[in-house]
């Protein structure tokens, strides 16, 4: 009875933070775009793209981190020194793989300067959050 409420106890803890990284993806990406194109901090030569075309790239940042995040064992809430590492470079990979989509998907062309401060205030607000 005890091994069944432990594990129910380390499920929903689980889900909790896996709810909580998807809330951060989203406001470090909102946050991005708006650093990017609406703060005056970085010249804007193109123009400023539809937040929509933003959007799918969003739902697969998501997608793409819940599972490297889960496979690298970033769900479990015993915290130790290597797990900001971990998160490092799980990041790392999450930027190639989302790089790699910015390439095949022609559609729409991403800044890099949005890419490069979405990595950063994403592993920032990460960090913070664990």
């Amino acid at each position: 009875m005890k091994n069944l409420k432990m594990q129910k106890s380390r499920f929903f803890l689980i889900g909790f933070t896996a709810i909580t990284d998807i809330i951060i993806f989203i406001a470090a990406y909102l946050i991005s775009f708006w650093i990017r194109f609406y703060s005056g901090l970085i010249k804007i030569e193109k123009g400023i793209p539809n937040v929509r075309d933003y959007i799918i790239p969003l739902i697969l940042i998501i997608v793409i981190s819940t599972v490297i995040f889960k496979k690298r064992d970033l769900y479990r809430r015993d915290i130790t020194t290597n797990e900001y590492a971990n998160l490092f470079n799980s990041m790392i990979i999450v930027l190639f793989l989302f790089m790699a989509f910015t390439f095949v998907y022609r559609e729409t062309s991403f800044s890099r300067g949005f890419i490069l401060i979405n990595f950063i205030s994403t592993f920032i607000l990460l960090c913070f959050n664990r």
